[in-house]
Protein backbone atom coordinates (compact mmCIF):
# COMPACT_ATOMS: atom_id res chain seq x y z
CA UNK A 1 0.00 0.00 0.00
CA UNK A 2 2.88 3.04 0.83
CA UNK A 3 4.87 1.67 -2.19
CA UNK A 4 1.32 2.46 -4.44
CA UNK A 5 1.14 5.83 -2.62
CA UNK A 6 4.68 6.55 -3.34
CA UNK A 7 4.31 5.42 -6.64
CA UNK A 8 0.90 7.52 -7.09
CA UNK A 9 3.02 10.26 -5.86
CA UNK A 10 5.84 10.46 -8.10
CA UNK A 11 3.28 10.13 -11.23
CA UNK A 12 1.29 13.06 -9.68
CA UNK A 13 4.63 14.76 -9.52
CA UNK A 14 6.11 13.87 -12.72
CA UNK A 15 2.89 14.87 -14.83
CA UNK A 16 2.90 18.31 -13.37
CA UNK A 17 6.55 19.15 -12.02
CA UNK A 18 9.95 19.33 -13.81
CA UNK A 19 13.51 19.50 -12.22
CA UNK A 20 15.66 21.60 -14.23
CA UNK A 21 19.67 22.06 -13.85
CA UNK A 22 20.88 25.40 -14.88
CA UNK A 23 23.36 25.96 -16.75
CA UNK A 24 25.55 29.08 -17.28
CA UNK A 25 25.44 31.93 -15.65
CA UNK A 26 23.31 34.28 -18.04
CA UNK A 27 20.37 33.97 -15.07
CA UNK A 28 23.02 35.07 -12.55
CA UNK A 29 22.76 36.92 -9.79
CA UNK A 30 19.10 34.82 -9.24
CA UNK A 31 20.27 31.52 -10.25
CA UNK A 32 23.81 30.01 -10.36
CA UNK A 33 25.41 26.83 -12.77
CA UNK A 34 24.21 24.05 -11.37
CA UNK A 35 20.75 25.45 -9.36
CA UNK A 36 17.79 22.91 -9.53
CA UNK A 37 14.93 24.39 -10.90
CA UNK A 38 11.47 23.50 -9.92
CA UNK A 39 8.90 24.16 -12.64
CA UNK A 40 5.24 23.65 -13.06
CA UNK A 41 4.31 22.53 -16.26
CA UNK A 42 0.88 23.62 -16.55
CA UNK A 43 1.46 27.11 -15.46
CA UNK A 44 0.83 28.08 -19.10
CA UNK A 45 -2.00 25.61 -19.75
CA UNK A 46 -4.79 28.47 -17.93
CA UNK A 47 -2.86 31.36 -17.25
CA UNK A 48 -0.69 33.93 -19.16
CA UNK A 49 3.04 34.49 -18.67
CA UNK A 50 3.58 37.79 -16.75
CA UNK A 51 6.37 40.12 -16.59
CA UNK A 52 9.32 39.56 -14.26
CA UNK A 53 8.16 35.39 -14.22
CA UNK A 54 10.94 33.06 -14.85
CA UNK A 55 10.68 30.59 -17.65
CA UNK A 56 11.91 27.42 -19.12
CA UNK A 57 11.39 27.84 -23.34
CA UNK A 58 12.42 25.48 -25.87
CA UNK A 59 14.06 27.57 -28.13
CA UNK A 60 15.50 25.69 -31.64
CA UNK A 61 17.70 22.64 -29.73
CA UNK A 62 18.13 24.59 -26.68
CA UNK A 63 16.34 24.54 -23.05
CA UNK A 64 16.49 28.29 -21.97
CA UNK A 65 16.20 29.78 -18.54
CA UNK A 66 15.46 33.17 -18.92
CA UNK A 67 12.65 35.82 -17.51
CA UNK A 68 9.79 37.92 -19.48
CA UNK A 69 10.45 41.15 -19.68
CA UNK A 70 8.21 41.83 -22.90
CA UNK A 71 4.26 40.71 -23.28
CA UNK A 72 2.88 40.57 -27.09
CA UNK A 73 2.48 43.82 -28.59
CA UNK A 74 5.00 45.66 -26.35
CA UNK A 75 7.84 47.76 -27.99
CA UNK A 76 10.42 46.72 -25.73
CA UNK A 77 14.66 46.90 -25.62
CA UNK A 78 17.03 46.60 -23.72
CA UNK A 79 20.12 49.93 -23.50
CA UNK A 80 23.09 49.19 -21.29
CA UNK A 81 21.12 46.60 -19.44
CA UNK A 82 17.92 48.66 -18.24
CA UNK A 83 14.67 47.60 -20.08
CA UNK A 84 12.65 49.61 -21.60
CA UNK A 85 9.02 49.10 -22.65
CA UNK A 86 6.81 51.28 -24.84
CA UNK A 87 9.80 53.87 -24.78
CA UNK A 88 9.70 54.10 -20.85
CA UNK A 89 12.34 52.59 -18.25
CA UNK A 90 11.02 49.26 -16.44
CA UNK A 91 11.63 49.36 -12.17
CA UNK A 92 13.10 45.73 -12.37
CA UNK A 93 11.38 44.13 -8.97
CA UNK A 94 14.32 41.36 -8.54
CA UNK A 95 17.91 41.39 -8.70
CA UNK A 96 19.68 42.21 -12.08
CA UNK A 97 23.53 42.51 -12.87
CA UNK A 98 23.29 45.46 -15.48
CA UNK A 99 25.97 46.40 -17.91
CA UNK A 100 26.58 46.55 -21.46
CA UNK A 101 23.78 44.46 -22.89
CA UNK A 102 21.96 46.10 -25.32
CA UNK A 103 18.84 45.28 -27.83
CA UNK A 104 17.34 47.18 -30.58
CA UNK A 105 13.70 48.72 -30.20
CA UNK A 106 11.32 45.83 -31.51
CA UNK A 107 7.69 45.32 -31.14
CA UNK A 108 6.47 41.63 -29.84
CA UNK A 109 3.96 40.22 -32.18
CA UNK A 110 0.61 38.30 -30.54
CA UNK A 111 1.54 35.62 -28.62
CA UNK A 112 5.38 36.30 -28.54
CA UNK A 113 7.16 36.96 -25.46
CA UNK A 114 10.29 38.64 -25.00
CA UNK A 115 13.10 37.18 -22.61
CA UNK A 116 16.29 37.79 -21.19
CA UNK A 117 18.49 36.43 -18.68
CA UNK A 118 19.30 38.74 -15.16
CA UNK A 119 22.69 39.03 -16.21
CA UNK A 120 23.27 41.44 -18.70
CA UNK A 121 26.74 42.35 -17.88
CA UNK A 122 27.74 41.28 -21.43
CA UNK A 123 26.22 40.56 -24.25
CA UNK A 124 27.98 37.25 -24.42
CA UNK A 125 26.20 36.46 -20.71
CA UNK A 126 23.11 36.02 -21.80
CA UNK A 127 20.66 35.18 -24.47
CA UNK A 128 17.69 37.24 -25.79
CA UNK A 129 14.72 34.77 -26.87
CA UNK A 130 11.74 35.75 -28.34
CA UNK A 131 8.81 32.70 -27.47
CA UNK A 132 5.44 31.91 -28.14
CA UNK A 133 3.50 29.56 -25.64
CA UNK A 134 3.73 26.71 -27.24
CA UNK A 135 7.41 26.68 -26.57
CA UNK A 136 7.01 27.58 -22.89
CA UNK A 137 8.19 24.23 -20.90
CA UNK A 138 6.80 25.79 -17.87
CA UNK A 139 7.06 28.38 -15.00
CA UNK A 140 9.78 28.29 -11.89
CA UNK A 141 8.14 27.78 -8.41
CA UNK A 142 12.00 27.66 -6.53
CA UNK A 143 15.57 26.40 -6.88
CA UNK A 144 17.39 24.44 -4.99
CA UNK A 145 21.01 25.38 -5.33
CA UNK A 146 23.54 23.06 -4.71
CA UNK A 147 26.19 25.98 -3.74
CA UNK A 148 25.53 28.32 -1.35
CA UNK A 149 24.70 32.15 -1.87
CA UNK A 150 27.16 34.31 -0.21
CA UNK A 151 24.70 35.88 1.41
CA UNK A 152 23.64 32.40 2.41
CA UNK A 153 26.76 31.52 4.32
Amino acid sequence: MVVGVILGLAWIFQRHFALVVVVGSSMQPTFDGGDILIVDKQAYQQFTPQRGEIVIARKDADTVVKRVVGLPGEKIEIWAGALIVDGKNVAEAYSVRNGSLTIKEGRLGRNRFGLVGDNRGTAGSTTAVIAGTHEFVGRVLGCVPLTPKPNQQ
